[in-house]
C-alpha cells in the first residue's frame, strides 16, 4: 500500500503538486487554510515521526505565541526535522 493509500484510508487531507516545484505544492496545500491554522511540516525522508516531538513542538509554538519554530540541533542528526 502507498502513502497516499493509506493517508486516504485514514481520512487524511492530501495534496500533491509538481515534484519540481515545492514552493507551488506548499501554496497549493495552504490556499483553502484560513490564517490561524497552523501547518506542521516535516521532511520526506523522516519516515517514523515522533509524535512526542511533534507535540512539544506544537505546544511550545502554541504556549510562547509563536509566528514560527522548529527543530534544532542533536534531533537533526536523527532526521527528526519539523518546522
Amino acid at each position: 500500500m502507498t502513502l497516499l493509500h493509506t493517508a486516504i484510508l485514514y481520512r487524511l487531507d492530501v495534496t500533491r503538486g509538481p515534484e519540481e516545484d515545492t514552493l507551488a505544492r506548499y501554496i497549493k496545500a495552504v490556499e483553502n487554510l484560513d490564517d490561524n491554522d497552523v501547518i506542521v511540516r516535516l521532511i520526506g525522508d523522516n519516515i517514523l515521526p515522533d509524535a512526542n516531538l511533534i507535540g512539544s513542538i506544537g505546544n511550545e509554538f502554541s504556549t510562547n505565541d509563536l509566528r514560527y519554530k522548529a527543530t534544532l540541533g542533536p534531533a537533526m542528526v536523527y532526521r527528526m526535522v519539523l518546522e
